[in-house]
């Protein structure tokens, strides 16, 4: 679909990649500012998609990070083996360090990110969670290593009624120290202090209608 007439200066056009979640975003270059009208279009649709795909855009670390800062403040990690040294903002998932060299398999950040490849929340442990995250993928494998994403209203609305009515109130507890519980030796390493941490589930709402 096309996005209303507003946007139509930079050819916004929206495709729908899947009933549950995602969608294919062209016309659009985020190496250059946005004009107010494409950036509340795409916040529309962000809205209602959830997942939004940006191909072909050639961006460097500056240009993500504005981009990025058009849905609010920045989130930087806490934790110095993640994080880029060169831009903190940005959270770096990889197997090479920030001069291209290969890191071992035992390399804390390498051991780090491989705890995460569960199912997972980016940042639930902080008290106000991050709204979102822009991922630019600069080098992939040809064949496996994909990120996947769920759509949790739809989770909720598929939901037995008793287990809704179960957990009707209840608050779930995030605790980063968690990821010690599951790689000790990894994830105390450059581990700094999470802020928030432990912070709750629900701490940011759902949009209108959704749970």
């Amino acid at each position: 679909m096309s996005v209303a007439s507003e946007a139509t200066e930079s050819k916004l056009t929206i495709r729908r990649l899947h009933p549950a979640l995602g969608a294919e975003v062209r016309g659009l270059d985020l190496g250059r500012p946005l004009d107010a009208a494409s950036f509340e279009a795409l916040r529309a649709a962000w809205a209602e998609h959830l997942v939004l795909v940006f191909p072909g855009q050639a961006i460097d670390d500056a240009a993500q990070i504005a981009f990025s800062r058009r849905f609010g403040e920045l989130e930087v990690h806490h934790q110095t083996i993640i994080r880029s040294a060169r831009a903190p903002e940005i959270f770096r998932v990889a197997n090479v360090d920030e001069e291209g060299q290969l890191m071992a398999p035992e390399h804390p950040s390498v051991a780090q990110i491989k705890l995460a490849q569960r199912w997972h929340t980016d940042s639930s442990f902080r008290a106000i969670p991050s709204t979102g995250a822009i991922l630019h993928g600069l080098e992939v494998v040809a064949s496996g290593g994909e990120t996947c994403f769920t759509n949790m209203y739809r989770v909720y609305d598929a939901l037995p009624p008793a287990l809704k009515d179960r957990i009707e109130g209840r608050k779930a507890r995030h605790d980063f120290a968690n990821l010690e519980r599951l790689g000790p030796d990894q994830a105390a390493v450059g581990r700094g202090t999470p802020g928030d941490a432990a912070g709750l589930a629900s701490a940011c709402p759902p949009p209108p209608g959704e749970r």
